[in-house]
């Protein structure tokens, strides 16, 4: 197997001579089990998306089974090809496409929610082309039908971001025009979005009501379409919006995106923080004095002896992320001395709420959070391995966003020390993040990546090979697989003999 396998992507901009023939061979090949012909059957479909869309057109319904099929591959390098294909024909075909939109945007829309950066990339391009060349009403409800209840996090903080984009570009009076599949969808998926358990998804979901609440119609429309009981759940946030508008938090950076009256405006949320040399006034100092003095106790509580005390101090550090995130910052180190210890807290109640802290934590302080992800992982990890569901399945949300909102440089160490010596039950979810990572950073920082690498895979292949799990040597392989797309032969030549048969047997297997 080499990179030369994805020559024929090379010839995309040629005509074939005969299309019905190339067609068929694209369905032979997408049939067929080895991956590297799949991608060349993704090629083929690209290539006639391009030059013979009439051809395509014919048997069009086979064409987009094929491809939702391919998205759904384990293989990577399949799936992400199947992903590419599927942004050439929203582009090249446009509306024909839209008799399949439900299923198209439904396997799209699962794929953001992936660990894999690339496949989550991948999807959202994917999606944007769907968004930029299809029907604005049939996408909205392509995307509310396939991601508003979606058990992932990610998955519906994408939806949210998507839809909000999507009112914005069809405008607030066709909008609220009590058109079906269209006000129908949008004010419930508002609603749903705006008490949602994850920042970006509520901030969204406000964000959307942002572009609609000075309407006229907003009102009536909101009536028609929410019940009493519902409009009471999010009048006070209504409220606020009214007189505010909204901030909407861009993840991994200091920005803000300001939603209000249908428009946005992009604030740097540094510019805003500079008091340049004006004087503190008494009342300032006595504010951060107040602020110093509940940090302390904040600090103390997290600390206690008591678990309600330790859960109370949980539910400050909450209200303090998201009224004074530059605290937080501020005090990162010694906040984390305390916060540390109850993310592996013998109490569930407290220890599901650290992890639910830290999930909220994550996309508001961005960057700030560089100083403490090493110590964090390693209690993730352990986290991974719990037989609580729900810390679990937010374990799993906390590192989603750690990768969705972090440096992967910063994560690459971390990662990889985890990978070596995390808990076993939670190794095989780190070794597929790490691999990622790897993977992404590699053509930009070589050295990086294969000094806290390599160590992790020869470490895997020799685990793997003797006492691992299924699981762990799954993910071992999608390791191998994903440095040899990378590093290619290099791989091989860094190997020892020892390895180099494990190393073979996982990439042609």
């Amino acid at each position: 197997m080499n990179n030369s396998s994805m020559s024929s992507d090379g010839f995309d901009d040629q005509p074939f001579t005969n299309a019905e023939a190339a067609l068929k061979t694209a369905f032979n090949l997408l049939n067929n089990e080895n991956w590297e012909q799949k991608r060349d059957g993704c090629s083929y479909i690209r290539r006639l998306s391009a030059h013979h869309p009439d051809t395509l057109n014919a048997q069009l319904h086979a064409v987009n089974l094929a491809m939702i099929n391919e998205v759904k591959n384990l293989r990577s390098q399949v799936s992400r090809a199947a992903m590419v294909t599927m942004k050439h024909l929203f582009v090249n075909l446009r509306k024909s496409m839209e008799q399949e939109l439900e299923l198209n945007a439904k396997v799209l829309l699962h794929k953001t929610g992936e660990s894999n950066n690339f496949i989550k990339n991948d999807a959202e391009c994917a999606l944007n082309a769907m968004m930029e060349n299809l029907s604005p009403n049939k996408t909205l409800a392509a995307l509310v039908l396939g991601g508003q209840t979606h058990k992932s996090i990610a998955v519906r903080g994408t939806t949210a971001r998507l839809i909000a984009e999507a009112v914005e570009k069809m405008g607030v009076a066709k909008v609220l025009s009590n058109q079906k599949d269209v006000t129908d969808k949008v004010l419930p998926a508002a609603y749903a979005f705006t008490l949602d358990g994850s920042p970006e998804t509520r901030a969204h979901g406000k964000q959307i009501f942002a572009f609609l609440i000075h309407h006229p119609d907003f009102d009536k429309m909101l009536t028609k379409y929410l019940t009493t009981s519902q409009i009471k759940d999010i009048q006070t946030s209504l409220d606020k919006i009214k007189v505010k508008g909204v901030n909407v938090v861009v993840p991994g950076t200091k920005q803000t995106v300001r939603a209000s009256s249908g428009r946005e405006d992009f604030v740097s949320a540094t510019k805003l923080q500079r008091g340049g040399s004006m004087r503190q006034t008494i009342s300032q100092k006595k504010k951060a004095a107040a602020v110093a003095d509940s940090t302390a106790k904040m600090k103390e509580m997290l600390g206690s002896s008591d678990w309600k005390q330790r859960h109370e101090g949980l539910l400050q550090l909450q209200e303090m992320i998201s009224t004074n995130p530059d605290v937080v910052t501020a005090d990162i180190i010694k906040i984390f001395d305390k916060f540390l210890l109850r993310l592996t807290d013998t109490n569930s109640k407290v220890n599901l709420l650290a992890l639910q802290t830290l999930r909220d934590m994550v996309p508001v302080l961005g960057s700030g959070m560089d100083p403490v992800v090493a110590s964090i992982m390693q209690p993730l990890t352990a986290n991974m391995a719990s037989k609580n569901k729900d810390i679990q399945n937010t374990t799993i949300n906390v590192l989603d966003l750690l990768m969705s909102c972090l440096e992967y440089a910063i994560l690459l160490q971390p990662f990889a020390s985890q990978a070596q010596f995390g808990n076993p039950k939670g190794k095989p979810d780190i070794v597929r993040r790490l691999a990622a990572v790897a993977v992404e950073l590699y053509p930009h920082k070589q050295n990086l990546v294969t000094r806290h690498t390599l160590p992790v895979l020869w470490h895997l292949l020799n685990e793997s090979s003797v006492s691992g799990s299924s699981e762990l040597r799954a993910a071992t392989q999608e390791f191998v697989i994903g440095l040899y797309s990378v590093m290619g032969q290099s791989l091989y030549d860094v190997a020892d003999i020892k390895y180099r048969g494990l190393l073979q047997k996982m990439l042609h297997s």
